[in-house]
């Protein structure tokens, strides 16, 4: 192998090495293991309005699909009423760093926004019920 082609590869070894450290410093997973790695993880997010008993919204997105939003800086947000909006990226630390079955909680006088993280698959552990059911 030639001296050229050598550097060519060694090149190429770095900056994927690089592009790794990227995508992981963005991403914002934590250091000492996260109980969802490894797993099919489901990210479910419920607003929840005053004088209503059931949740306005509610949806369930894949950890892996909101991963790559945040890396590539794809604007993704969560509407409360008119008034208010929350941006993915503002809780994502926090959330990534919840124990299973808990759940991140926005109180806005327009309604209440529940966030959490489960296996795909496994209902009960932290979601369904009011906000004032979750205990958060």
């Amino acid at each position: 192998m030639s001296r050229t082609a050598a550097l060519l590869i060694a090149a190429a070894f770095v900056v994927a090495g690089l592009i790794t450290l990227l995508v992981y410093n963005r991403i914002d997973a934590p250091r000492e293991g996260a109980w969802w790695a490894g797993k099919e993880t489901v990210v479910r997010v419920q607003v929840w309005e005053p004088g209503k008993d059931m949740p306005t919204v509610s949806m369930t997105l894949p950890k892996k699909t909101l991963d790559k939003m945040v890396v590539f800086g794809v604007p993704s947000e969560i509407s409360i009423g008119d008034s208010r909006k929350i941006e993915f990226r503002t809780f994502w630390h926090d959330l990534q760093r919840l124990p299973p079955g808990e759940k991140l909680r926005f109180e806005e006088s327009d309604g209440t926004v529940l966030i959490w993280m489960e296996e795909r698959g496994k209902k009960g552990e932290g979601g369904g019920g009011s906000p004032a059911d979750s205990g958060t």
